[in-house]
C-alpha cells in the first residue's frame, strides 16, 4: 500500500471467477477520478493470505460466498490491516445485511443491480472510500501524536484542559473527553449516536435521486436532536467564490431559522472558518465568545445569531471539498467530545457521496434524454430527404426521364449534409476534453478562417484574453456563430466579436436579428430560418458551452442584429497574464494544498485554548 501513488490498489473478492475477472477490467477502465489497479480474488480464504504479502489500498468484497461472508471476510480483515477501507459489494442487499456490516466496519455498501453503470457507482464508492477512510485515520494518527510543537492545546501546554499530566495511563493523548466518556460508563450515547448514523446511512444509500433531499433533512433532523443541536444544516461550497450557500435546513423548535449564513458574508469576513474546511479540518468551537482575534468576524456574527457554540464538518468528495455539515447550539460550553467527531465527520462523508450519487444520477438521467433525442433526430430529419430521393428515383425508373435524377441527386446531398452535422452534434455533446488556457485572440482568427465568409467582415475587439476551454470545441462555438451570421444576415455582414465584463464574450452581427418571440428556440435542434440550414449549427455551440459549464443567450445587438453571449460566469484575464482565465468545473483551478494531502486535522476552539490546534 503506497499513500503517495495516484493509483488505487484494489484487492476484488468474489466466488465467481467470471464477475470478478469483468469487474476488475469495468473498475480499471473507469475514468472517474483516481486510476485503479485491480487485483481479483475467488478464494475469500486466498484473499486473506494475500494481506500477509501485499496490503491494498481498499478491499472490494461480495456477500453470500461459500463458506464465509462478507461481514465475516470484514471481520478477518479489520484483524489483519486495520487500516483498510472495505466496500460490501453485493447482490443481496437489505437492511439487515447492511446494518450487520456498518455494524462490523465497513466503509461503504454499494449493491450490484444491473447495468454498466453499476461498476462506475462501485468505483466512485473506492475513490470516496480511501479518500475518507484515510481521512480519518490520519485525524485518529494526529490525536494520538503528542509531539507537535506547532498545537498549541498539545498535552505539553500545561493550560490545555485535555492535559493529564504524566500519569503513565496509556490512554494519554487520546483526549480526555474521550476517556471521560469511557470512564464514566456513558456507552449509551456512544452507541445511541453511532445507531443513528448508522441508521441513517442505510437510507441515504437506498435513496432514489427525487428522496435524497427529504431523506437527508430527516437525518438532519434525527442527528441534530440526539447531540442537542440547536440547528443544523448542509452547506454546498461554491469554489470560485469561496462561499457556502445552505441547500438543508433543520431548526429545532422555538429556535429562530437564521443561524450562521456564511453564504451571507462578505468576501473573506469568515476566512478563518473557510481556510481550515479548504483544508478538510473539523472545526469544533466549545465556546464563540473565545474566538481568536483573527476570528473576530466570525465571531461577531455567531454572536448576532445566538451561536454559542458550533461544529463544523467538511463534505469531501474525490479528495474535493464539496460542501460542509454544521451543527450550532445557542449554549455556550457544549464540548465536541472525539467520538462525536468522528462519528459524525463519517455522516458527512455519507452526505458528500449521496449527494454525489444524485448528481450523477440526474446527469445520467439528461444524457439518456439527450440521447434519445438524438436518436429521435436521425429518423426524423433524415426521413424526408430519403423519402423524396426514393420518390423521384422510382419516377425515373418509371418514366426514364433522367432529369428526375437530379431531385434525386439534391436529396443525397441533404443527407449527407444532415449526417456531417449530426455526427458533428453528437460529438460536440460529450464531455469536454483537456482544457487548457486558449487565447481568444488566435481561437477567433482561426474559426474565421475555417469558415466560408465570402465579403463578410470581422471586427474583433483587441486583447480578448484567455479562456479555460477545450480549444477545438470553443473553436467549433466560434465557427458555428459566425456561420450563422453570414448564412442569416448576408454575405456582406459585420461580425463584432468583444468581451464581457462579468467573464465570456458576445458574437454580434448588423444583419436583421432574431424575433423576440423566436428567441427561446434558437437553440432547438432543427430550428432554423434558412432554407438551406439544418438547424444544427446553434444547437451545436449550446451543446459546447453546456458541456463547459457555461451559458449561453441571445439578444438584439446595437446596430439591430443578433448578439450571442457566452458567459462563463468569472472574470477573464488580460492576454499577458498567467493562469488560465475562468476554469470550467470541468477543469477546477488547482488549489493551494495538495488534493491528496495527509494533513487532515482539526480546528479545535475551548474556553482555555481559544486558539486553532491540531488535536484531532
Amino acid at each position: 500500500m503506497d499513500r503517495s501513488s495516484d493509483v488505487i490498489d484494489v484487492l476484488l473478492v468474489d466466488d465467481d471467477d467470471d464477475f470478478a475477472a469483468l469487474a476488475a477490467r469495468r473498475l480499471e477502465a473507469d475514468d472517474g477520478g483516481r486510476p485503479l489497479r485491480v487485483e481479483a480474488a475467488s478464494d475469500p480464504r486466498g484473499a486473506l493470505d494475500r494481506l500477509g504479502s501485499r496490503v491494498p489500498d481498499c478491499v472490494v468484497t461480495d456477500y453470500g460466498m461459500p463458506g464465509t461472508d462478507g461481514v465475516e471476510l470484514l471481520r478477518a480483515v479489520r484483524s489483519r490491516v486495520p487500516s483498510v477501507p472495505v466496500v460490501l459489494f453485493t447482490g443481496r442487499g437489505s437492511e439487515t445485511v447492511a446494518r450487520d456490516a456498518f455494524r462490523a466496519g465497513v466503509t461503504d455498501y454499494v449493491q450490484k443491480g444491473t447495468g454498466e453503470d453499476r461498476y462506475a457507482t462501485l468505483a466512485t464508492s473506492v475513490r470516496e472510500s480511501v479518500a475518507g477512510f484515510y481521512a480519518g485515520t490520519d485525524e485518529t494518527l494526529d490525536a494520538v501524536d503528542g509531539g507537535d510543537p506547532t498545537n498549541p492545546t498539545d498535552s505539553t501546554n500545561p493550560g490545555d484542559p485535555t492535559d493529564s499530566g504524566d500519569s503513565g495511563d496509556p490512554t494519554d493523548g487520546l483526549g480526555a473527553a474521550v476517556v471521560t466518556d469511557r470512564e464514566s460508563g456513558d456507552h449509551g450515547a456512544c452507541r445511541g449516536l453511532e445507531d443513528r448514523v448508522l441508521g441513517a446511512s442505510t437510507m441515504l444509500m437506498s435513496a432514489a435521486p427525487d428522496e435524497v433531499d427529504t431523506k437527508i433533512e430527516w437525518t438532519l433532523a434525527t442527528v441534530a436532536e440526539f447531540v442537542g443541536a440547536d440547528r443544523c444544516r448542509v452547506l454546498q461550497y461554491d469554489a470560485d467564490h469561496a462561499v457556502f450557500d445552505p441547500t438543508h435546513q433543520w431548526t429545532a423548535a422555538g429556535v429562530e431559522p437564521r443561524g450562521l449564513s456564511i453564504d451571507a458574508h462578505p468576501e473573506g469576513a469568515l476566512g478563518w472558518l473557510v481556510s481550515r474546511l479548504e483544508r478538510f479540518e473539523n472545526v469544533r468551537v466549545e465556546r464563540t465568545a473565545d474566538l481568536p482575534a483573527e476570528a473576530a468576524p466570525l465571531r461577531d456574527r455567531c454572536a448576532e445569531a445566538g451561536i454559542g457554540s458550533f461544529l463544523v464538518v467538511p463534505l469531501v468528495s474525490e479528495w474535493e471539498l464539496v460542501g460542509a455539515l454544521a451543527f450550532e447550539v445557542t449554549d455556550a460550553d457544549r464540548a465536541w467530545h472525539d467520538h462525536e467527531v468522528y462519528t459524525l465527520r463519517r455522516l458527512a462523508d455519507m452526505v458528500a457521496h449521496t449527494l454525489a450519487r444524485q448528481r450523477r444520477m440526474r446527469e445520467l438521467e439528461r444524457r439518456n434524454r439527450q440521447l434519445d433525442e438524438f436518436a429521435s433526430s436521425v429518423s426524423h430529419d433524415l426521413r424526408n430527404p430519403l423519402n423524396v430521393a426514393a420518390g423521384f428515383l422510382s419516377l425515373a425508373q418509371e418514366t426514364g426521364e433522367l432529369s428526375h435524377l437530379d431531385r434525386v441527386e439534391t436529396a443525397v446531398d441533404r443527407m449527407e449534409l444532415l449526417v456531417d452535422d449530426l455526427l458533428s452534434l453528437a460529438r460536440q455533446g460529450r464531455a469536454v476534453g483537456e482544457t487548457s488556457a486558449v487565447e481568444l485572440d488566435g481561437a477567433v482568427q482561426r474559426a474565421w478562417n475555417a469558415v466560408d465568409t465570402r465579403e463578410a467582415t470581422l471586427d474583433a475587439e483587441p486583447h480578448l484574453g484567455r479562456l479555460s476551454a477545450d480549444e477545438p470545441r470553443l473553436r467549433a462555438v466560434f465557427e458555428n456563430l459566425f456561420r450563422n451570421a453570414v448564412e442569416h444576415a448576408g454575405p456582406t455582414v459585420t461580425v463584432t466579436v468583444g468581451s464581457l465584463s462579468a467573464g465570456g464574450f458576445f458574437v454580434a452581427d448588423d444583419g436583421d436579428g432574431i424575433p423576440p418571440a423566436d428567441r427561446a428556440r434558437v437553440f432547438d435542434r432543427g430550428h432554423t430560418g434558412s432554407e438551406d440550414g439544418t438547424g444544427f449549427g446553434l444547437a451545436i455551440v449550446d451543446r459546447v458551452v453546456e458541456a463547459h459549464g457555461w451559458s449561453v443567450a441571445v439578444e438584439a445587438s446595437e446596430h439591430g442584429g443578433a448578439r450571442f453571449e457566452v458567459r462563463t460566469g468569472g472574470a477573464r484575464e488580460s492576454a499577458g497574464s498567467e493562469g488560465s482565465g475562468v476554469a470550467s468545473p470541468d477543469a477546477p483551478g488547482e488549489p493551494e494544498r495538495s488534493a491528496g494531502s495527509d494533513d487532515l486535522r482539526d480546528a479545535h476552539v475551548t474556553e482555555d485554548a481559544p486558539e486553532q490546534s491540531t488535536d484531532d
